[in-house]
């Protein structure tokens, strides 16, 4: 099994090198990506405490389903 530090790191090293070739390629849209860019990195960082909580794992989506429609 990979360690989580690895898989960060990862991450991290390839969304760098990502957002260095796509400014590279298009200096006149350094705003837009630099906006955009920190509104999806906000957004997946989001995403992945609320995929980590103990709600998501607590949640029974059979049972709600089931109850939702009484």
């Amino acid at each position: 099994m990979k360690k989580e530090g690895n898989s960060n790191f990862e991450k991290t090293i390839y969304s760098a090198v990502g957002g260095f070739i796509i400014l590279s390629m298009a200096p006149g849209y350094i705003p837009y990506c630099l906006c955009f860019g920190g509104l999806m990195v906000s957004a997946y960082g989001i995403i992945d405490i609320i995929n980590k909580s103990d709600v998501v794992s607590q949640f029974d989506i059979k049972s709600y389903i089931e109850n939702v429609n009484k």
